[in-house]
């Protein structure tokens, strides 16, 4: 008895192992930064490099209730400019708990491989263009330029694959072959 259980173990932890295996992820990487704008014209930002397709989250948490967060993403491979968030829900619903009204977050799903740059501005210091050499714009000097004293997080995850029914078929039909070659061998034995 314990010797026809043993290789249906093993089909059962093979199976266990694929099936884990297709609905793996993994981290990528996360970072957490802080600074200080000097004024409305200011910006910082962070640079980045994905080698695989992956899910990325990325939100501002202003140290002063006076700073208007603005983050925009940018290809560095093409230079152009792929999104821009200005407070939260314009355009992306909040991306982490506790942002306020004036903070920014991006959520972009199946990132491709490449190479990236995240931006922090004051607003309406936004993208002047859709290339990152077209700059910046620069707010009219209407009154004190602030400093925008603000927290940075992004947090990027290997995107999770989706196994295509491909898989699925191959999948089953190794194990029907083992099933087919495990009965062959029982009934050759019996």
């Amino acid at each position: 008895m314990l010797s026809t259980l043993a290789p249906l173990v093993r089909i059962v932890a093979a199976v266990a192992f694929a099936t884990a295996s297709l609905a793996a992820q993994a981290d990528t990487f996360s970072l957490a930064r802080t600074g200080t704008l000097a004024s409305n014209a200011s910006i910082d930002y962070v640079d980045f490099t994905l080698t695989t397709p992956s899910d990325m989250l990325a939100w501002t948490s202003s140290a002063s209730v006076s700073f208007d967060a603005l983050l925009s993403l940018f290809s560095r491979d093409s230079g152009t400019l792929l999104t821009v968030s200005d407070d939260v829900d314009n355009p992306y619903a909040q991306v982490a708990v506790g942002q306020s009204p004036l903070d920014a977050g991006i959520a972009v799903a199946d990132l491709a491989p490449g190479a990236y740059r995240l931006v922090i501005s004051a607003s309406p210091n936004a993208p002047a263009g859709a290339l990152w050499t077209d700059g910046f714009t620069v707010p009219l000097a209407t009154g004190p330029l602030l400093p925008g004293d603000w927290a940075l997080d992004l947090a990027v995850v290997e995107a999770q694959p989706v196994p295509e029914p491909e898989t699925w078929a191959i999948l089953g039909a190794g194990l029907a072959l083992a099933g087919a070659i495990r009965r062959r061998r029982t009934s050759a034995a019996a």
